[in-house]
């Protein structure tokens, strides 16, 4: 447990002092990629799926059903977290892992309707799905004084992505990307969003082990 102090004003400073440095800027990137694929997603979708061969309508869909999982995905991830089956860090890493795969996999769908809206779903479902957990993952790793300005830093990290998300996949598509291989590189950031979060576990079980740590949160 940390030793908290007195709470008081936060100051962006603080998340950067006492051991939380570098668990700090672990989680923001998590974010960062997350919602940098969620956005190129969003915006990207139809027009990628019209370049693979479906009709407009069946494109659109697309899109509806990405935003759509993600509700279901975050439902089920926050029941796991909540019932304590398992380690939240455990559940985020795996679901940024599998969504990984399900983003590469939409290149290798073609233009069949089904295959390519069951990946999308699948995408969908554990991207956003953690990235909506993420933020119980974050709240829990600051002490009481500085918890909201943690959470409000990471979340002006996160909107960085997604506002550098659509204007990466229009440089991509413009450099003659095809939607096939747009789907693969996409899957580099949610492992990258992976990858972070496990090196987060490993430093906070460190720190973990290393004792308790005081935070000053006053400005």
């Amino acid at each position: 447990m940390l030793d908290e102090p007195r709470p008081g004003r936060g100051s962006i400073s603080a998340q950067f002092r006492d051991g939380l440095a570098v668990g700090s800027v672990f989680l923001c990137f998590a974010f960062f990629m997350s919602l940098m694929l969620v956005y190129l997603f969003i915006n990207w979708i139809p027009l990628l799926l019209r370049q693979a061969g479906l009709p407009l309508q069946d494109a659109i869909m697309g899109t509806i059903i990405f935003n759509l999982s993600g509700i279901f995905g975050s439902i089920f991830c926050t029941q796991f977290i909540d019932r304590k089956i398992v380690e939240p860090i455990v559940i985020l890493i795996l679901a940024y892992l599998v969504g990984a795969a399900a983003v590469f996999a939409i290149g290798f769908a073609g233009a069949s309707f089904w295959p390519i809206m069951g990946t999308i779903f699948l995408a969908g479902f554990f991207i956003i799905g953690a990235q909506l957990s993420l933020n119980a993952l974050i709240t829990n790793y600051y002490p009481t004084a500085i918890r909201g300005t943690g959470v409000g830093w990471s979340q002006v990290v996160g909107r960085t992505g997604s506002l550098l998300g659509p204007l990466m996949g229009g440089a991509l598509v413009s450099q003659g990307m095809s939607p096939s291989q747009l789907f693969q590189v996409s899957s580099i950031a949610p492992l990258l969003a992976c990858a972070s979060l496990l090196i987060f576990a490993k430093l906070s079980s460190s720190r973990s082990k290393g004792g308790s740590v005081t935070v000053d949160a006053t400005s």
